[in-house]
């Protein structure tokens, strides 16, 4: 089982271009800094090399250490950032205010490296410095489920809930779990059991529970009661949870789209309004709306809410995904029918400035512009698709005729 942390992906820096300082005023912020703005390879070996420069001019600067190990860490060279922190360890001030952070780290480059039975008393010695650090805690966490402890995995849920009750810790370890940690399904299952007994009077538990239950399903209708019953009990323990009612609504959305029984998608919308009714501002909620009428083919629908997401600064991969499905196949609509084909030209071209590499795409392009017998340029589209997808059978077939149709235009 690989065990990936989920620290790094928690902490959340500004997003705006950056250039590290000169040499000698570098900070560790900084690095944290220039980190959030996706550096490339070449940069972080820019950044490397500088610091090391740090280093070079004074051997026991133990933060200059630091700063190399989580550049090295962004890169995912663990072995060399472990390296780097054992040599600042030789320096680090025993009675340092900040022996949270740095074991923290130290501990969290073991869990990468999967050396769990070395990583947990460094991330206790993290802990005795500053029990409330949630990242730490996190790391923690991540040795328990490692190491298939349920129970205390369940206790450490808790208390991170306990440190702060505005966030959902529960829902939010289910999603790295399951995406990061590729923990099996009864284990997730039986992670969130636990947490129900842990703190049975969080609603919290019981929604991740719920959605645990619905995700591993391999028959959603037959288990739906269950979790249908995990979702009342949560709503019971808090009635203006907004994510329940999000919940309930994606829940009846993949009944719909596994049964084919628009009634299911009805219901969804039901639970939808009920959300509207309690935030009806929400980004979160939009955004689930949104994918909501990518599901349903409501594409035009779909490209307003997605779009007012976007506006409202999220730019994820999940929205930009959704987005580019409804241009596309708005698009293709158009494509079909014949009609208003200038129209899906320019919806197709919305979807290629989201992704302009995109095969498929280049596809549906390609395809308009062949009905509208401007062969050359389709031509040309199909070519970058074909490149993209070379083993795709239906593109084939496409670019067969469109190469076909341009030969004997050009002839």
């Amino acid at each position: 089982m690989r065990i990936v942390l989920l620290l790094t992906a928690l902490i959340l820096f500004s997003h705006n271009l950056f250039a590290l300082p000169a040499t000698q005023d570098i900070t560790v912020n900084d690095i944290h800094n220039f980190i959030s703005t996706g550096p490339t390879t070449q940069e972080i070996q820019g950044a490397i090399a500088k610091i090391k420069n740090v280093i070079a001019a004074d051997p026991s600067n133990y933060t200059a250490y630091e700063m190399l190990a989580l550049l090295y860490e962004y890169a995912n060279q663990y072995e060399q950032a472990l390296q780097e922190l054992l040599t600042a360890a030789q320096y680090f001030p025993q009675h340092s205010q900040e022996g949270d952070i740095f074991y923290g780290h130290l501990g969290r480059i073991y869990i990468h490296l999967q050396r769990f039975d070395e990583a947990k008393p460094i991330i206790d010695k993290a802990l005795l410095c500053n029990p409330d650090n949630l990242f730490n805690r996190m790391s923690l966490l991540s040795y328990y489920i490692a190491k298939d402890m349920h129970k205390e995995a369940a206790q450490e849920l808790k208390v991170m809930s306990s440190l702060n009750k505005e966030k959902d810790y529960y829902y939010h370890f289910y999603v790295y779990a399951t995406s990061d940690l590729h923990k099996p399904g009864p284990g997730v299952i039986k992670l969130f059991q636990e947490a129900i007994k842990a703190n049975p009077k969080n609603n919290m538990p019981y929604r991740a529970f719920a959605i645990a239950l619905r995700d591993h399903s391999t028959n959603l209708k037959k288990d739906f009661p269950r979790i249908q019953a995990q979702l009342k009990k949560s709503l019971k323990l808090n009635q203006k949870y907004l994510y329940t009612y999000i919940s309930f609504a994606d829940t009846y959305m993949l009944l719909g789209l596994e049964t084919g029984k628009r009634a299911y998608f009805k219901k969804s919308l039901h639970w939808f309004n009920r959300a509207y009714a309690l935030e009806p501002d929400n980004i979160i909620l939009a955004s689930a709306m949104g994918h909501f009428y990518v599901n349903t083919g409501a594409y035009d629908k779909a490209i307003d809410t997605l779009e007012y997401v976007r506006a409202h600064g999220d730019n994820s991969t999940g929205i930009i995904d959704g987005l580019v499905y409804a241009y596309n196949n708005k698009a293709d609509r158009y494509y079909k029918t014949g009609e208003n084909l200038e129209s899906g030209l320019e919806i197709i071209d919305k979807a290629l400035k989201l992704r302009p590499n995109d095969g498929m795409l280049f596809t549906t392009k390609a395809q308009i512009l062949y009905k509208m017998q401007r062969y050359s340029e389709a031509y040309e589209y199909i070519k970058k698709a074909i490149a993209i997808y070379p083993h795709n059978e239906v593109i084939m077939e496409d670019f067969q005729a469109i190469k076909e149709a341009f030969e004997k235009q050009t002839k």
